[in-house]
């Protein structure tokens, strides 16, 4: 009788374990959007044994920066522009990281970082437009918001008053 309640345990342990486990690759569809990044050992959000990442929604906006001058502490980490977008949503009542909250939960405007890793896999994702893309890093100034373009990877300062591109993402 007891090995046949431990093996039942041990089945039930297992199958719940399983359905737990993402099993998404680069490039896939998944969660509202497409997969562009997988954590690494050195990522704040990496977690040994198990596959987590960030992904980009399908669809392009546009919008400024924000409507306030304002300062963010600037998390440039990859997983870090969650928390940039949480700050730049709590000072500004107008913004590109309030238009990508606004699409559900965990969507938000990435960081220089994170934008660069999305350049480095444009060709997974559809329908990316050339131009630049507002990123949740601060510019040189508090007027100014870093805009990366994702053909070059190029990047630079740009008021933020302008309305630019943005490509909301988020983690799974």
């Amino acid at each position: 009788m007891r090995t046949i309640i431990i093996t039942i345990f041990t089945l039930l342990l297992f199958s719940c374990h399983e359905d737990n486990v993402i099993n998404v690759k680069l490039g896939d569809r998944y969660n509202g959007g497409t997969v562009f990044y997988i954590f690494k050992e050195d990522d704040i959000f990496y977690i040994p044994n198990e596959t987590h990442g960030l992904i980009a929604y399908e669809k392009d906006t546009i919008s400024i920066w924000a409507n306030e001058s304002i300062l963010v502490n600037g998390d440039e980490r990859i997983g870090g522009g969650e928390i940039n977008n949480q700050e730049i949503m709590n000072k500004s009542t107008i913004s590109a990281a309030l238009l990508c909250y606004s699409l559900g939960k965990g969507w938000y405007l990435p960081n220089q970082k994170e934008l660069s890793a999305l350049s480095d896999k444009r060709l997974l994702l559809s329908n990316l437009k050339q131009g630049l893309y507002w990123s949740s890093t601060n510019g040189k100034e508090t007027y100014e918001g870093v805009a990366v373009n994702v053909y070059t990877n190029g990047y630079g300062n740009v008021k933020r008053n302008e309305k630019l591109l943005v490509r909301p993402i988020k983690q799974f």
